[in-house]
């Protein structure tokens, strides 16, 4: 799990056949494992024109948040989901934004998540927006 400290045990939910498994999400099966930061990832890659895809299920806050210069430096885009009412403290999108442009990262494209039910003859019904967002951020 990619975290703003390192080598901490955390619990992570078990949901079989599902991507939404978080470390605030916790409602029954777990599992614990160890922690690594940005930074740790970023230091295995060579490369100075990282592309960075987050999609952690409340976590972004976290990494992003305890990101510094020197790691964002060498990221030049960021695919970002951003789960904005997942985190125990920090809700929203403004957040991230700010944190973001102080990195120099321009937000390119924005799309917002829906959920919908199914109808008896198979057409998408209901649509609901969810505070889920894809986002796309580079240089």
């Amino acid at each position: 799990v990619v975290s703003d400290q390192s080598n901490k045990m955390v619990k992570v939910s078990v949901k079989p056949n599902n991507g939404h498994n978080s470390l605030y999400n916790i409602d029954g099966q777990f599992e614990e494992v160890s922690t690594v930061t940005l930074k740790d990832l970023i230091e295995c890659i060579d490369d100075n024109d990282i592309v960075l895809k987050i999609d952690c299920e409340g976590s972004e806050y976290d990494i992003i948040l305890s990101s510094t210069d020197y790691e964002m430096s060498r990221v030049g885009r960021i695919i970002l989901e951003i789960h904005a009412d997942l985190h125990p403290k920090y809700k929203g999108y403004q957040i991230l934004h700010d944190k973001l442009e102080s990195f120099n990262f321009k937000l390119e494209d924005t799309k917002q998540v829906y959920t919908w039910n199914i109808n008896e003859r198979g057409e998408q019904v209901n649509w609901v927006e969810i505070p889920y967002r894809v986002e796309i951020w580079s240089k």
